[in-house]
């Protein structure tokens, strides 16, 4: 008795990789405002482009080859968005985007928003999460900082007198963004 088999693949060939694949879609803002002149930059195993969006917000774009794909969106004022996906051959993906503006996605904030000293003085930090600029105001003459990146090392003199003392130090951001580290140091010797 004799069997003969067959495998036969014609859902998938080997060639099908190397077929051209194309993302397209519309970019809004968070309102649902087309966004015009958005800057796209796509970037596969073998290929990087640049595209930009029309003034119906739509772009398309088409790439040589399938594999893994980033493709990051910018505008100035807006805040940068990245994806990342991997696509089949002959592929066509719809990717919508929602960029929100700066403001809308700003934060600020101190961590911890106290320090309590002995009142004998010493040092310590605090950090500072934040994607805006921003100054600090000056504290009491008995608190100095420094401010190293994203930590804000400080030290406070002795205390010599018999009252506990409170200070404020301010950190003013962009988009109107505040916060507040504030700074307690125990009771001197009587």
């Amino acid at each position: 008795m004799v069997f003969a088999a067959s495998l036969s693949l014609s859902s998938c060939t080997i060639g099908d990789a190397d077929k051209p694949v194309r993302i397209y879609g519309q970019i809004t803002d968070s309102s649902g405002k087309v966004l015009s002149d958005v800057n796209i930059l796509a970037k596969s195993t073998s290929a990087e482009d640049t595209f930009i969006t029309s003034g119906d917000g739509k772009y398309e774009m088409v790439l040589p080859e399938a594999g893994k794909v980033r493709v990051s969106f910018s505008k100035n004022g807006y805040t940068d968005q990245e994806k990342f996906f991997v696509l089949l051959g002959g592929e066509k993906k719809k990717l919508d985007i929602i960029l929100n503006t700066l403001r809308e996605d700003a934060y600020f904030n101190i961590d911890p928003a106290e320090k309590t000293f002995e009142n004998t003085g010493g040092s310590t930090v605090t950090y500072i999460n934040t994607n805006v600029a921003f100054q600090i105001e000056p504290g009491p003459s008995w608190v100095k900082w420094n401010l190293r990146e994203t930590t804000l090392v400080i030290h406070c003199d002795p205390n010599e007198t018999s009252e506990e003392r409170t200070g404020l130090i301010i950190f003013n951001a962009e988009y109107n963004l505040r916060d507040t580290l504030t700074i307690r140091q125990l009771t001197g010797p009587v």
